[in-house]
C-alpha cells in the first residue's frame, strides 16, 4: 500500500464525498475509486460500506483511516521539519484570525515573531469563526484562533483564555439602575434586558449558537434592531443609543467618553466562552508550528491582561 493510497482514502473519509475528495488530491473521480477498490482488494477486506454513497467505514476502514491520519501527520512533520533546516527562509505557516481579533491581537503578536523568529512568513487569513473552521476542515490552514463554543466535530482546541461576553448599554439606560455595584466593572443580571432593542452579530456568527439557547431558555425576548459581522460595529452602536447588546471583554474600557457604552459583567457561567487554538483532529506539528502556538498563546494572554490594567 502505497502513501498516496492513504491519502487518497483519508481525503475520502474526511470530506464524506469522491468528488469533494478528488478536487482536493487533484485527481479524477474515476482514479480515485479505483484507487479505493486496489486498497481493498489488497487488504482483502472493503474500507467503505456499500451502497459507497452512506459513506460509512468498516471495521477494517476504521483501522486503516486512524493509522492513516497517524501516518499522514507524521510525513507533514518530517517535512516540516525538513523544511525548517534546508529552506529557513521559505517556511510559510497559513493562520487564521477573525478580522476584530486581528486587529486587537495581531500588530502584537506579528512584531514579536518579526523579532524571535525573522525567517518564517505567516500568511494571515482573516474570516469569521465559522468559515476559519471549514477551512481547517478544508487544510487550507496550519490553525486558527477562534471562540472555541460550541465545537466543531474534527476539530481540536487548545483554550488560550477564557473570554466574558459583557453586556454593553447606552450611557442613559435604565437598566444602570438593576446593577449590582463591584470593581471595577458592576453586574448586572440578565432578565432585566427583556423587551429591550438589541443589537447583535448576524445569526451565521458563531456567538448566536452560544447566546441563542440562552436567550430561549431564559426567556429573553428582544427586539433586534441592528445585526452586524463586526463586533466594533456593535460596540458603537451600542454607544450611541440604538439598543443593548453583548461584547467580549476585549472591547471593555474603564475610560469613558460621552459615546461610549456602559459595560456590565453578567453573574452566570454561561456567558463565559473558551477562546482557543482549533486544528484538524490528528494534526502533527512541526517544532515550529508549535512554536508559534505557543507564542499566540502566550502573547494573548499578555494582551488580555494588560487591557484590564489600563
Amino acid at each position: 500500500m502505497e502513501l498516496y493510497e492513504i491519502r487518497y482514502f483519508v481525503a475520502v473519509c474526511d470530506a464524506r464525498s469522491f468528488s469533494r475528495a478528488a478536487k482536493i488530491v487533484g485527481v479524477s473521480q474515476p482514479a480515485l475509486s479505483q484507487c479505493i477498490r486496489k486498497m481493498e482488494n489488497e487488504l482483502k477486506s472493503p474500507l467503505l460500506q456499500r451502497p459507497i454513497h452512506s459513506m460509512k467505514l468498516t471495521e477494517v476502514g476504521e483501522v486503516v483511516y486512524s493509522y492513516g491520519v497517524k501516518m499522514l501527520g507524521l510525513k507533514r512533520e518530517m517535512d516540516g521539519s525538513i523544511a525548517e533546516i534546508m529552506h529557513a527562509d521559505n517556511v510559510e505557516i497559513t493562520i487564521g484570525m477573525s478580522p476584530f481579533y486581528s486587529r486587537h491581537f495581531l500588530p502584537t503578536i506579528l512584531q514579536f515573531i518579526r523579532n524571535k523568529i525573522p525567517n518564517v512568513n505567516i500568511r494571515i487569513v482573516e474570516e469569521i469563526s465559522q468559515v476559519l473552521e471549514e477551512r481547517l476542515l478544508d487544510n487550507e490552514l496550519d490553525f486558527c484562533c477562534v471562540p472555541q463554543d460550541p465545537v466543531v466535530p474534527g476539530l481540536s482546541y487548545e483554550t488560550i483564555c477564557m473570554e466574558e461576553l459583557m453586556l454593553a448599554t447606552p450611557q442613559d439606560s435604565p437598566l444602570r439602575s438593576h446593577a449590582l455595584p463591584a470593581s471595577p466593572v458592576p453586574f448586572l443580571e440578565t432578565k432585566w434586558i427583556r423587551g429591550q432593542k438589541l443589537v447583535s452579530l448576524k445569526q451565521v456568527q458563531k456567538i448566536n449558537k452560544l447566546l441563542g439557547p440562552i436567550f430561549d431558555a431564559d426567556e429573553l425576548d428582544c427586539e433586534v434592531v441592528y445585526e452586524t459581522l463586526d463586533w466594533d460595529t456593535v460596540n458603537i452602536m451600542i454607544g450611541n443609543g440604538l439598543g443593548v447588546g453583548f461584547v467580549p471583554d476585549i472591547l471593555y474600557s474603564g475610560q469613558q467618553t460621552a459615546s461610549s457604552p456602559l459595560y456590565f459583567r453578567i453573574p452566570d457561567k454561561r456567558f463565559l466562552r473558551h477562546y482557543s487554538i482549533a486544528y484538524k483532529d490528528g494534526k502533527v506539528f512541526t517544532n515550529l508550528e508549535r512554536r508559534l502556538i505557543e507564542i499566540f498563546k502566550e502573547q494573548i494572554k499578555v494582551i488580555r491582561q494588560n487591557k484590564w490594567k489600563v
